[in-house]
């Protein structure tokens, strides 16, 4: 799909090429008319010329005629370069710069009729020459009636249109050209605040909802369009507020009752005189409450990495180690699928950020890769130390992630088909993702049929 720029420009071209080639038709066919006319009218002055002074003399035309063409006050250059011939009835009495094929056109003129007594104008074509005549009788006195006809060849006036067609054929697509780059340059210009409302608006995120679109200080339909989009970024940057505060408050005010509760429960459990059906009632009770507990933590965790007050307790730790501390807490998760974890360190690395935070979000992962992994299988854990940066690379041998759920699986409470049996909240992710980000690190997360899926964590050593 074209861009708008180059479709304006397109639509620009087109109509100025029209414009262009109706302009240059017209001008050359007006052109043509008009040398044509001028011919005309050259050869009637001619002629007048020519018979000026037939009211002094009447007698001896031949002799009158050649003094004619011999004065000096005759008309134009582009005048002398008229023929003539001048005729009775049965005879030439006089012609002027003697033509080969003079008896060819006369016999043209007298095959079209057009060689009698009457002011006329023809085009006769000979021997690959156009001649244009015009043919005026002469009544004289002595009641012998002559005709002057009056020819001149059109060579020029075809040379001219030719170099008429030359110079348009160079000039047009000439004009093309330019009204291409002209019409490019001003639909970029035009359209310059629609680029910017665009990278703005791609740069928006739940993140950067402070971002506003530059508004010009004119009043025309973009910098409307700009305010307009502004008051919309506005209104959603007011409402996610207040889901953040709304989620980061029920969060953090829900923790204290069921912490109550689930103390209240513990009790109740350790209670000697509690009998056996309402201790499982309480097993219940306790698991759903953990269950809460759980997911009022990653709620907090969240809404605070949104607002960018996740606080990090920053102090230096193994991180090779805690990645083997996860492993043996997940091993006996591991092993009641069947699996069995394989892990390669390249060498050892002591980091510097937040040990408990690092150890969820590595949980995270291994948890995920259990849940999915197919049963009695293998998952491969790769440690390793980069120049800038060091990798946890989580792989497991299970379903295939489609390349539409890939693009949002780090999305809060996105869960593929085959998680909507287990249990979780759909959440695990989106936590390891607030957690590699809040110490500018990446995470990225592939699925192929012949590697597997790989969760892939970078942090950058400092």
């Amino acid at each position: 799909m074209l861009k708008i720029s180059t479709r304006l420009t397109l639509w620009y071209l087109v109509a100025t090429g029209l414009i262009i080639i109706i302009t240059a038709v017209s001008m050359y066919y007006i052109y043509e008319e008009q040398r044509r006319l001028a011919i005309d009218v050259d050869l009637i002055d001619y002629a007048e010329f020519l018979t000026s002074g037939l009211g002094e003399r009447t007698s001896d035309l031949s002799e009158l005629f050649d003094e004619m063409v011999k004065r000096k006050d005759k008309p134009a250059i582009k005048m002398r370069a008229h023929r003539f011939v001048l005729a009775s009835n049965d005879s030439v009495i006089f012609e002027s710069n003697v033509l080969d094929n003079l008896d060819s056109l006369l016999g043209e003129l007298e095959n079209r009729n057009e060689f009698s007594f009457s002011a006329t104008f023809n085009s006769i074509n000979l021997n690959n020459t156009e001649y244009r005549t015009f043919t005026k009788p002469i009544k004289m006195p002595s009641k012998n009636d002559f005709k002057l006809v009056i020819f001149t060849s059109l060579d020029r006036l075809y040379e001219s249109l030719e170099q008429l067609r030359l110079i348009l054929l160079i000039i047009i697509p000439i004009s093309l050209l330019f009204a291409g780059l002209i019409g490019f340059l001003i639909a970029r210009r035009a359209l310059s605040p629609v680029r910017t409302i665009t990278q703005t608006a791609a740069a928006i995120s739940s993140q950067s909802l402070q971002k506003r679109v530059p508004v010009g200080k004119s009043e025309d339909e973009l910098s409307k369009l700009a305010r307009t989009f502004n008051e919309m970024i506005e209104r959603l940057y007011d409402t996610f507020q207040s889901q953040q505060r709304f989620i980061a408050d029920a969060s953090h005010d829900i923790r204290t009752p069921i912490t109550v509760i689930q103390t209240e429960l513990e009790l109740l459990q350790s209670n000697s005189g509690t009998d056996d059906n309402s201790k499982e009632a309480i097993i219940r009770c306790l698991k759903e409450i953990n269950r809460m507990k759980e997911l009022a933590e990653n709620l907090l965790i969240l809404a605070r990495a949104d607002a960018h007050q996740l606080s990090l307790n920053i102090k230096h730790f193994r991180l090779d180690e805690l990645l083997m501390e996860c492993l043996s807490q997940m091993n006996n998760l591991a092993a009641g699928k069947g699996l069995s974890f394989i892990l390669n360190v390249n060498e050892p690395l002591e980091l510097a950020a937040d040990e408990g935070l690092i150890r969820r979000a590595i949980m995270n992962v291994l948890d995920n890769a259990i849940k999915y992994a197919y049963h009695n299988t293998k998952i491969e854990i790769t440690f390793q130390v980069l120049s800038d940066k060091a990798g946890i690379f989580v792989n497991n041998i299970g379903d295939v992630i489609e390349p539409e759920l890939l693009k949002k699986i780090f999305n809060r409470f996105q869960r593929g088909e085959i998680s909507r049996t287990s249990k979780g909240f759909g959440m695990g992710l989106a936590i390891v993702r607030a957690i590699v980000e809040a110490h500018n690190g990446t995470v990225t997360l592939e699925s192929t049929v012949e590697n597997g899926t790989t969760c892939r964590i970078y942090f950058v050593i400092k």
